[in-house]
């Protein structure tokens, strides 16, 4: 199965099946490229990214937006870009990190998504706590963790370059 990796202006393309960064792929693209060249109407320089196998959609951080793309359709979903606030609203007033995301993970022992930033993570509630709790707004973020919490492997990083943007 083939990844795609993204960074700043362009992506890479990356076969997890037989461990090698793509310089060219089957259909004769070169790699790196730019995002705009594999994504139509999506501008690069982007934060972070995700595939959500849910919908089909790869989702594009850039700033304090966010741009859903369908891999299906091969296009940007209409009425994206979109403030992140609006996609995934705080479940807790203020308790949201707005802007400039680290990253955003997708973990499937956990079936969840995860966005972070700086030394917290943010939960998207999922329909288990939608039943929990009737008003919890679709995507919403659950109140902020330290990332320290939830994956204890992660090196300990001196604190001075893990600052908030």
């Amino acid at each position: 199965m083939a990844e795609v990796s993204l960074a700043g202006t362009q992506y890479w393309r990356y076969d997890s099946e037989n461990d090698q960064a793509y310089t060219e792929d089957p259909q004769g693209h070169r790699y790196p490229r730019r995002i705009s060249q594999g994504f139509p109407g999506i501008s690069g320089p982007v934060d972070t990214a995700f595939f959500h196998t849910r919908d089909h959609c790869i989702y594009f951080f850039r700033g304090h937006m966010v741009t859903a793309f369908n891999v299906s359709s091969n296009q940007r979903l209409v009425g994206f870009p979109r403030r992140i606030l609006e996609v995934f609203p705080a479940s807790v007033p203020g308790d949201h990190p707005i802007a400039h995301l680290d990253a955003a993970y997708y973990s499937y022992s956990h079936q969840a998504l995860f966005l972070l930033k700086g030394l917290f993570f943010w939960q998207v509630a999922g329909a288990q706590d939608r039943d929990r709790d009737p008003s919890l707004p679709h995507n919403a973020l659950l109140p902020h963790r330290r990332v320290a919490e939830q994956w204890r492997d992660i090196c300990d990083a001196h604190s001075s370059i893990l600052t908030n943007k």
